[in-house]
Parts: C-alpha cells; structure tokens; sequence
C-alpha cells in the first residue's frame, strides 16, 4: 500500500491509500490522530485517484456536518442515540450534496 494523499478533518486524517497490484485501486479511510499507526476505518475503494481524492473531500465535509448535529463516525455509519445510522457509503457513492446530507440529517434530527 502507497499513501497518494492525506489531509486532516475533524481531528482526524482522511487517507488515500493505493492498494492492489493488478489493478490499481484507490482506498479512501479515516485515520485516529491519536494512533498513527492503526490501520483506520475504510470508507471507500475507488478505481480512479483524482475520484477517490474527490470522494475524501466529500467525506470530510459530510463529517463535519454531521459532527454538528451530533452524530459521530462508528465503523462504517454515522450514528447518533436514538437516530437511524447513516451508511457512509450511501451518502459518498449516491453522490448526496451538502444540501441533500443537512435534509438528510434534519430528519434523521426530527424523527
């Protein structure tokens, strides 16, 4: 596995790892400050980097805004007592807006 981008997000490290030897793929994860040398939580594997970078950016600006409405990353969901999870994947692959995700999380909030 080669690092091909990293960035911090919310007290984290969002991770583009290159895995695979065939076939190129690009892995997307989050990554404890405070454990450098964990492996993370995958939330992703792409087949095209400048996607899997985009997807990252994505990411972090989904978190972020779920972090403001009180929900926090668990595995593979964004969860929140008594709320519904969120798959991180429906919201990074369904390509949701920022717009989308605050509706999305509204009513994940009234419900």
């Amino acid at each position: 596995m080669t690092i091909k981008y990293r960035t911090p997000c919310f007290g984290s490290e969002l991770i583009v790892k290159e895995i695979g030897e065939e076939e190129k793929l690009f892995q997307v994860c989050i990554q404890s400050a405070t454990n450098p040398l964990g492996t993370g939580n995958k939330l992703g594997i792409y087949n095209d980097l400048d996607y899997a970078i985009t997807q990252l950016n994505r990411f972090c600006k989904m978190y972020t805004l779920a972090r403001e409405g009180g929900y926090h990353l668990s595995g593979d969901r964004l969860t929140k007592h008594d709320k519904p999870d969120i798959l991180v994947s429906s919201v990074l692959d369904d390509d949701v807006t920022e717009d989308q995700l605050r509706s999305l999380l509204e009513v994940q909030i009234s419900s």
